[in-house]
């Protein structure tokens, strides 16, 4: 092992190496579909997590996705371009946000990049195979 040797160094001796929750962080940010399984398995198997953590946090992104979508099939001020306004609904939030947890609420200022990441994960999801049916047409 050569534990002062350059990044360079260390790839051409073969001595680089990553962990594997370094790995599986930096592929959280990709869609679902794009993710290697043998780094998520665990993810599947219950009694490997018993809290289920990153499970329940790729549940709720979905149901922010979601809810967005359903919120821009109802109200065409959260539609650009036929999809979900992250922007504008993000907007619309921030000012119920700081009426029920006060001006120093922490995430709510940036809000539409969580939304964002919320439609890029389920738009990996569709590109994947994972059906999405609108609720009732778009008027």
């Amino acid at each position: 092992m050569w534990c002062d040797a350059g990044l360079d160094e260390l790839i051409a001796k073969d001595g680089l190496r990553i962990n594997k929750e370094s790995l599986r962080r930096w592929f959280l940010d990709m869609p679902f579909g794009d993710r290697p399984a043998f780094l998520f398995d665990e993810a599947r198997q219950a009694d490997m997590l018993p809290d289920g953590g990153e499970v329940a946090e790729m549940n709720t992104m979905r149901a922010l996705a979601v809810m967005a979508w359903i919120l821009s099939e109802n109200k065409s001020a959260f539609v650009i371009g036929g999809k979900p306004n992250a922007s504008e609904i993000g907007k619309a939030i921030e000012p119920l946000a700081v009426r029920a947890f006060g001006e120093d609420v922490r995430g709510f200022k940036a809000f539409h990049k969580k939304i964002s990441k919320a439609l890029e994960l389920l738009d990996g999801d569709l590109r994947a195979g994972m059906p999405l049916v609108r609720t009732r047409p778009r008027k």
